[in-house]
């Protein structure tokens, strides 16, 4: 497989303005580091990852889900196409109320939030699905080992599907805002693929 032309950039990141506890939704720390997400991410060209730094900053489930839902329901919904938002929590101490807040803000609005999150490793919070998470590991596991992305065909391969199921589930975790479709590669016969790199 070729290199790939083009991976993602990442944004300057956004914070939330003062450390410690938050428990308050509505707090003006909250709303403006939600709008400031918002901002990034519409603002931001394809191929953009924004991060969402909590260093030093406890948030509660419902004070995640304030921050994140507006960005990764855009995501979802298709506005902000080939716009990612991560989540970079050092202490891993987020992660928890992060998963349950993005949860309950599925079941809410009946569309799956799920955000790529770094903390002492790498993981998906919110409604994801085992399928989800094996694509995403198995694209994620092959960019570490040789900074390749993956194509259908190498889904295929690796979970004995047909090129079609792969396909799928890497369009789904593509909508979902965990994959990047960041090249196309001509097929020896004719045709072309899509490599798909990890959001992280």
């Amino acid at each position: 497989m070729k290199a790939l032309s083009r991976g993602l950039i990442r944004r300057s990141p956004i914070t939330i303005a003062t450390t410690g506890m938050h428990t308050d939704p509505d707090a003006p720390d909250i709303t403006g580091a939600r709008e400031a997400l918002l901002d990034a991410l519409h603002s931001a060209p394809a191929g953009t990852v924004v991060p969402l730094v909590l260093d030093g900053i406890s948030l509660s489930a419902s004070c995640a889900a304030a921050v994140l839902m507006p960005s990764l329901s855009d995501v979802v919904g298709g506005k902000v196409p080939g716009r990612f938002v991560v989540v970079e929590d050092p202490s891993g101490r987020n992660r928890w109320d992060g998963d349950a807040g993005l949860k309950k803000e599925s079941e809410r609005l009946g569309r799956k939030l799920v955000c790529a999150w770094q903390s002492k490793e790498l993981d998906l919070v919110g409604a994801v699905d085992p399928q989800v998470r094996s694509t995403y590991d198995f694209v994620l596991g092959r960019w570490r080992t040789g900074g390749d992305g993956a194509t259908a065909r190498d889904l295929a391969g690796h979970f004995d599907v047909s090129i079609q199921a792969a396909s799928n589930r890497l369009s789904k975790a593509s909508s979902l805002g965990l994959l990047y479709e960041a090249d196309r590669e001509t097929v020896s016969g004719g045709g072309a693929q899509f490599v798909f790199v990890p959001v992280m």
